[in-house]
């Protein structure tokens, strides 16, 4: 008997968490360019016009905490992530893939509580009201709350891989370049 056709359910999370991931990196990309475009304007209208902003340190800061932790997903699910593989590329494959899933079984705990930790933060920060120490404040859970996200997606990614059956071959997500 043929197998039945997959109604797409099944797959449903994993194109959710790669979705996510792609948004993700999308924001981080275009965080990246507010970030260049600020510093070169505050440049110019310091050293060009005397004009100093009050704005463009703050923006670069808020940018610069937006890439690192939006595109850290993406980065994960790729495997990009800096690993130092000596001992790895020495050992046999069925050792090779055991000592892998104890180092994604320590990368998802690692990264999903620090996530805990951080969303611990994002509700006092929303909570109180805090707000970022700028010229221009702004909550400052808007910021933290981009880390949380970072955070969590790759303990997800980290997850996804220990779980898979092959963990030594690339994730799905993994064999999709830009």
């Amino acid at each position: 008997m043929p197998p039945r056709p997959s109604s797409g359910l099944a797959h449903l999370p994993s194109r959710l968490l790669d979705g996510l991931t792609w948004l993700g990196f999308g924001a981080a990309i275009l965080a990246l360019a507010v970030l260049t475009a600020s510093y070169v304007y505050e440049i110019v209208a310091r050293y060009f016009f005397r004009a100093p902003t009050t704005w463009s340190s703050d923006v670069v800061g808020y940018a610069l905490s937006a890439t690192v932790f939006l595109a850290l997903p993406f980065i994960t699910a790729r495997g990009r992530h800096v690993a130092v593989t000596l001992v790895l590329d020495a050992v046999p494959r069925p050792v090779k893939s055991l000592m892998q899933r104890l180092i994604d079984a320590i990368g998802a705990g690692a990264s999903l509580a620090a996530a805990w930790f951080s969303w611990t933060q994002n509700l006092r920060q929303f909570r109180l009201d805090i707000l970022t120490l700028a010229n221009d404040p702004i909550p400052k859970w808007w910021i933290t709350g981009l880390i949380t996200a970072g955070l969590v997606l790759c303990g997800l990614h980290f997850l996804r891989h220990l779980l898979a059956r092959d963990n030594l071959a690339p994730t799905p997500f993994a064999e999709i370049d830009l």
